[in-house]
């Protein structure tokens, strides 16, 4: 089992994974660093965003950028089983390792991300989901 190879059929259903995570990472990248330019835009005042985006965006910045890295690391990842030979499940562990951390990094954003609109919601008038 360590050489399989995958067929060329499973060959294809790698590429077109590889080709819409790295265009998903791609996009992520960008709107972090578009979202990271406009915080640093704001800092230097050429543009006016209120504190609340420069919080929210410093962290949704981070964490798009990151998670675009990943995204665009695994799909290389998967590009490489199409392309080699003899490696093709040790290639495969390491994009599924790549993945994991990028939806294990999603989760924790989005359950802190949930519990902080709860807290806002509750104690914050302007927040209000009401």
């Amino acid at each position: 089992m360590e050489n399989y190879e995958f067929n060329d059929k499973q060959n294809g259903l790698f590429r077109l994974l590889q080709l819409r995570m790295r265009f998903v990472g791609v996009v992520f990248i960008i709107v972090g660093f578009t979202s990271g330019l406009l915080l640093v835009l704001t800092k230097a005042e050429l543009i006016n965003l209120s504190t609340r985006y420069n919080i929210i965006g410093t962290v949704i910045s981070v964490f798009l950028v990151i998670t675009g890295i990943l995204f665009w690391k695994a799909a290389n990842s998967f590009q490489r089983i199409i392309k080699t030979q003899g490696s093709d499940i040790d290639i495969l562990m390491n994009a599924i390792k790549d993945l994991y951390l990028a939806f294990d990094i999603q989760m924790y954003v989005i359950i802190i991300s949930v519990f902080f609109i709860v807290i806002a919601s509750v104690f914050l008038r302007d927040f209000s989901l009401i």
